[in-house]
């Protein structure tokens, strides 16, 4: 077996089970011609339309919103206040 990262929402997406859109949610959350989307919102509605390859995050003190490849790229801002 190969070392994973399981923090990651990368590696979250390859352990649950996607729809036919390969589309990942936990919340309150409605889309609309979307593939390939992950969203996790926890006490706010999310209407996600024409998204194609996101992440949609409802953190503590942020939503994030970025494509798949640019997750990384959030660590960037954990520093801001």
């Amino acid at each position: 077996f190969g070392e994973e990262d399981i923090g990651t929402w990368q590696s979250v997406e390859r352990y649950i089970k996607k729809d036919q859109d390969k589309k990942i949610w936990k919340g309150q959350i409605k889309m609309s011609n979307t593939t390939d989307c992950t969203a996790d919102a926890k006490d706010k509605k999310v209407r996600l339309v024409d998204g194609d390859d996101l992440f949609v995050i409802d953190s503590d003190d942020a939503i994030v919103v970025c494509k798949k490849d640019s997750i990384n790229k959030v660590k960037d801002f954990r520093t801001e206040k």
